[in-house]
């Protein structure tokens, strides 16, 4: 079962990623924006 677990976190990680960082380049460009 912790194999799974880490064999599965390990493959999200990598999916959320990108998501990840696209989703910061959107917080930063909505703080800017909003001058926060």
């Amino acid at each position: 079962l912790r194999e799974d677990f880490r064999r599965l976190s390990g493959a999200s990680q990598q999916a959320f990623r990108k998501p990840l960082q696209a989703l910061d380049e959107d917080v930063k460009r909505i703080r800017k924006a909003w001058g926060l």
